[in-house]
């Protein structure tokens, strides 16, 4: 097994269900990918971890995205 699979499940899901309770999701993870990607310098593959870091510490998808940008 993969030692990626666990965090990549953890963003799969995370970003399932924003998807299907946000249509702008899309939208705002992109930006998320840029915006992180521009100030820690990730790549998308990166992301994942990312985002299973806001799945775990946040319901709300605001609240996500301003910890991880501050966490960055």
């Amino acid at each position: 097994m993969d030692a990626t699979a666990p965090a990549n499940n953890a963003a799969d899901a995370f970003i399932k269900v924003i998807c299907q309770s946000d249509p702008m999701a899309p939208d705002l993870l992109d930006k998320l990918f840029r915006a992180v990607r521009d100030v820690a310098g990730c790549t998308r593959e990166e992301l994942p971890e990312i985002a299973r870091a806001m799945a775990q510490s946040h319901k709300d998808n605001a609240a996500c995205i301003d910890k991880a940008l501050k966490l960055v």
